[in-house]
């Protein structure tokens, strides 16, 4: 009987010293991050879809802007300085 109250002591010493019964929420234990690290496992390469409007830039003359260069008789140097 007595070596029975021995081992219940050594095991609520042992519970006790590793925190397996502890309520309380704030203790020394590191805890994990719920955000994701830059470099782990959970990042992938998801498809993107790139739109090539947003990049396109128009950079010459459209044809209605060239005929009436044309008939005004405009040069490129000086309809860029009217830009």
């Amino acid at each position: 009987m007595r070596l029975s109250h021995v081992f219940v002591a050594i095991a609520a010493t042992f519970l006790v010293t590793s925190e397996a019964l502890s309520t309380t929420t704030d203790s020394n234990q590191v805890k994990i991050s719920k955000v994701a690290s830059p470099g782990g496992p959970s990042q992938r390469m998801l498809r993107t879809h790139h739109n090539t409007y947003e990049d396109d830039e128009e950079r010459s003359l459209d044809p209605k802007a060239m005929k009436k260069m044309m008939k005004s008789k405009m040069s490129a140097k000086d309809y860029a300085k009217n830009l």
